[in-house]
């Protein structure tokens, strides 16, 4: 056997051929560097190989392990969310897993060891995370769930002992309650019915993820209502407008026609526009005056096209 430190070695250089063997573009983390979200890859991945080895303690936990999380990377691979390769490696897993099954049933014929738990752990750790970089990373968390937690709270509390984590150790969940008095059928039992709740949790988060429909635009002609913000002064045309009424108020009354053409012109206020100009008078001044008017305001409803 090799020597923990030689172990831990090959396995990090596992990893990271795992990790180079992604598919282009696929992504995680999306907020995070690419380097930063590599790195995090890379230390799950490492910490997930290692305990699938620690948690592969007795007979057919293994089983009660990986044939739950690969059947249900296979479904979520079936509705669509994985690429096809995703779901021919969890389906071939799967029946390895299932073909394993019978010489590893209680009392067992052949074990795993490290050169089984080892690769499969990698080829699991490949499938998550292309769950993950799917779109849905709740599903890749929650898969695996059972032996992450227990793997990363015994480790912990192993540290806060003061223990050398390296040594081997019966501290388990599932090793405690085989010492507590709990059969191998029993034990394993329990952990697949777990796993099998956490298997419906995942795909449940996959199904409820893919009915949330995309935001949409808005379809070309079909004006949408959008609020904004104006200046807190009159508009422009409803000044020039009032300047208007107010020069024709002061002016005297044109007593021929050619007087009342030249009162009309002085009336109308240098610069104005011939949109402000035609408020009065044109056709089309009622709906000019009033947005205008609704201008006025401190809100407005703008229709957009």
């Amino acid at each position: 056997p090799l020597a923990p430190a030689l172990k831990f070695i090959v396995q990090a250089i596992a990893v990271l051929v795992v990790l180079a063997a992604l598919p282009d573009g696929l992504r995680v983390v999306s907020f995070a560097p690419l380097w930063l979200e590599r790195a995090l890859l890379f230390v799950s991945v490492l910490w997930l190989v290692n305990l699938v080895n620690f948690m592969d303690g007795i007979d057919w936990m293994m089983v009660a392990e990986v044939v739950p999380v690969t059947a249900g990377v296979a479904i979520i691979g079936m509705l669509g969310a994985l690429p096809p390769e995703g779901l021919v490696l969890a389906l071939a897993l799967n029946g390895a897993m299932l073909g394993f099954a019978p010489f590893n049933r209680p009392v067992a014929r052949l074990f795993l060891g490290d050169m089984g738990s080892l690769p499969i752990a990698l080829l699991l750790s490949w499938l998550l995370i292309l769950v993950a970089g799917s779109g849905y990373l709740i599903a890749a968390v929650v898969l695996p769930l059972y032996f992450v937690a227990d793997a990363t709270v015994t480790l912990a509390r192993r540290l806060l002992l003061g223990e050398r984590i390296w040594e081997a150790h019966r501290t388990h969940f599932y090793q405690r309650a085989s010492d507590n008095g709990f059969t191998n059928m029993e034990i394993v039992a329990r952990v697949g019915a777990v796993n099998l709740a956490l298997v419906l949790l995942a795909v449940a988060s996959v199904v409820a993820a893919s009915l949330e429909p995309p935001p949409s635009p808005a379809p070309a002609g079909i004006p949408f209502v959008r609020r904004s913000r104006i200046r807190a002064s009159r508009p422009v045309c409803l000044q020039n407008a009032s300047a208007a009424r107010t020069t024709r108020l002061s002016a005297p009354s044109p007593t021929s026609a050619s007087e009342a053409g030249s009162a009309a012109s002085t009336a109308a206020p240098v610069g104005a526009s011939p949109s402000c100009s035609s408020i009065e008078g044109a056709p089309g001044a009622t709906s000019i005056s009033s947005s205008s008017q609704m201008a006025t305001g401190a809100n407005t409803l703008s229709i957009v096209w």
